[in-house]
């Protein structure tokens, strides 16, 4: 007989303040099952709308708004956790050591990641930029697990549609983080026309801001772990990824 489901009880990074709907920042998670790891593993074309689906199937109680539409720190630290709760902290990975050249495999401990809660002084500050060359003040807007799919899908669908190889995949990350441009609000055709034409200085400016304004809540992006071959303490990037064999 299957044993009384544990859940493990969590907060959300931006502590729900981040949103336009009120959101119960404690989470309880319980660990995934056998049909749900079977669903992780299979194809898809949205992938975060399938992650998103399981951290929900896990969730005691769901949240006001769905996981697709979380902020992308929120959705990472509770894509960390599952992790967690249903493997464990340990976690493999591989390294190559910039002191002595070794190629290692190494455990980290999930447990050891920071945490960046929200900060309203600096997220406020980091909302607004104005961008270095053409000096239009923008306001960002958080990325969620949704618009990662569809830039994705949007990318695809406009390369078939004007039977083109280019990627589109640029335009639609920068409509999917402006939400003002000089206090306006542009509609998806101005938007996609500003974004076109957007000098690359700007633009290589508004992606590493924009970068900048995502990661101030969830977890940090590196870890720190041991060479096993010479004791040096490597600094690596890192993210639980979506679909990986083994987590």
């Amino acid at each position: 007989m299957a044993k009384e489901t544990i859940f493990e009880t969590f907060m959300l990074p931006s502590r729900g303040k981040i949103y336009d709907k009120e959101v119960n920042p404690v989470i309880e998670l319980s660990s995934m099952k056998v049909w749900q790891e079977m669903k992780r593993l299979s194809p898809t074309d949205m992938p975060y709308k399938m992650m998103s689906d399981i951290i929900e199937e896990c969730m005691k109680e769901k949240l006001s708004i769905p996981v697709y539409d979380l902020c992308l720190g929120d959705y990472q630290y509770l894509l960390t956790k599952l992790r967690i709760v249903t493997y464990g902290t340990q976690y493999k990975m591989n390294i190559s050591c910039p002191r002595c050249g070794a190629y290692e495999e190494v455990t980290a401990n999930l447990d050891d990641i920071e945490e960046f809660d929200f900060d309203d002084t600096a997220y406020s500050d980091a909302k607004v930029i104005v961008l270095p060359v053409n000096g239009d003040t923008i306001e960002l807007t958080y990325q969620t697990p949704r618009k990662l799919d569809i830039i994705t899908r949007k990318s695809k669908e406009m390369a078939r549609k004007l039977k083109t190889n280019t990627d589109y995949t640029l335009m639609f990350t920068l409509m999917s983080i402006i939400s003002k441009v000089n206090g306006q609000e542009l509609n998806s055709i101005m938007l996609e026309d500003y974004c076109k034409n957007l000098n690359m200085q700007d633009t290589q400016f508004l992606i590493q801001q924009a970068d900048k304004f995502n990661d101030l809540v969830g977890l940090d992006s590196s870890i720190i772990v041991s060479c096993p071959n010479c004791g040096n303490d490597v600094i690596v990037p890192f993210r639980v990824s979506l679909r990986p064999t083994v987590w």
